[in-house]
């Protein structure tokens, strides 16, 4: 039997839009709790990703500072080394130069015993080739200069390197000072 519009009780009608106002409240309220938790996620997701991004620029500033450091320490040990094997090779050659003084100081002139110095450091090289020994007195005259012969017996005071430092008078105020 078909029922009319008429036919349907009021409780039934009532139940019916309850119902039908429960449904749409939970789906209504599913919605916006759901909407509210992908917020939440997104949210979330945003800090996590920011969080995730400092924490790497700290590890790699961290590493960073700590190969800065290594460097610098290297660089200072190597600089010490450098600088005790200079003066090592430096006594080396006081020793080279006081020895053929003291051999033939009663024999020979200052000048053939300069000379004989001369002849003794000319072909020495060290590291690698890099480092020879060379002899400027202290007006500025070159004396021994192994890699430039031409430069000997000429006064170099006014010598520029390429940064426009004035090479000989530096090195004369380094002995001066040491």
């Amino acid at each position: 039997m078909i029922k009319s519009f008429r036919h349907i009780k009021v409780s039934d009608l009532f139940l019916r839009y309850i119902l039908g106002f429960v449904l749409a409240t939970v789906m209504i309220l599913g919605s916006v709790y759901t909407i509210i938790e992908w917020i939440n996620f997104e949210k979330r997701t945003d800090d996590f990703r920011a969080d995730f991004i400092n924490e790497q620029k700290n590890q790699v500033k961290l590493e960073t500072e700590k190969v800065v450091n290594y460097i610098s320490l290297t660089r200072f040990s190597l600089e010490e080394n450098m600088r005790k094997s200079i003066r090592a090779q430096v006594e080396q050659a006081w020793l080279v130069m006081d020895n053929i003084y003291n051999e033939n100081k009663s024999s020979k002139t200052i000048g053939e015993i300069k000379k004989l110095i001369k002849d003794a450091l000319r072909p020495i090289r060290f590291y690698n080739g890099r480092g020879y020994y060379f002899i400027v007195s202290m007006d500025g005259t070159e004396e021994l200069f192994p890699v430039e012969p031409q430069f000997e017996g000429k006064n170099l005071m006014d010598l520029q390197d390429l940064k426009g430092n004035f090479v000989i008078q530096d090195e004369i105020l380094v002995i001066n000072d040491k």
